[in-house]
């Protein structure tokens, strides 16, 4: 089971994780059914303060942004439609270089980005929801479903990405922040025992 968002309208609003402001270190995993495409489709954000999207003009690219500023992006077909996909976006902030910065998982495969600038170190803080399905102006809705959402204030290694791709619970709950499933089809409940 996972949550069916319309691309109309549906998202889901995790309230302010003031967890993950201003962080250096952040890993957000999920499993992704893409249905339809759209222009400029969210799937994570903090408002503009970190997110993670498609590219404005639809290409089929999964993107990072801050302070709605584009920072990396994957190659066009990246984001494919009708299956089920594994994401896991690693950052480290202060990293020393690109590949340092920003790794982007899919089905536990390292994707290459063309790193166009630097994310901001620390990430930008503000006093907005954690929202999954929409982009960070609040005005676009990915079509799809999204299942077993975990969101760490850690950088991953590429071993725990894969770990964590085949674990329903996360394997590593150090630094965990959120643990949503979204398996019941209905709610969004955080088990992460943060709070």
């Amino acid at each position: 089971m996972a949550l069916d968002f319309d691309g109309v309208d549906d998202k889901v609003d995790h309230g302010d994780i003031n967890a993950v402001d201003g962080v250096t270190l952040l890993t957000v995993a999920f499993w992704l059914f893409y249905d339809t495409q759209g222009a400029s489709d969210g799937f994570y954000t903090k408002g503009t303060g970190f997110g993670f999207t498609t590219m404005n003009d639809g290409a089929t690219q999964m993107v990072t942004r801050d302070s709605n500023a584009l920072k990396t992006r994957t190659a066009t077909g990246t984001l494919t439609l009708g299956v089920w996909n594994y994401w896991a976006i690693v950052l480290n902030t202060a990293g020393a270089s690109a590949d340092a910065r920003v790794k982007i998982f899919k089905d536990g495969t390292k994707l290459v980005l063309t790193e166009i600038a630097a994310h901001a170190n620390p990430l930008p803080s503000n006093a907005t929801a954690v929202s999954t399905m929409m982009d960070d102006t609040g005005a676009i809705f990915a079509d799809g479903k999204m299942a077993l959402l975990k969101v760490w204030t850690a950088e991953l290694t590429e071993a725990e990405a894969f770990q964590e791709m085949n674990s329903y619970r996360p394997a590593r709950t150090v630094n965990l922040v959120l643990w949503s499933p979204y398996d019941d089809g209905a709610s969004a409940r955080d088990y992460s025992g943060s709070g």
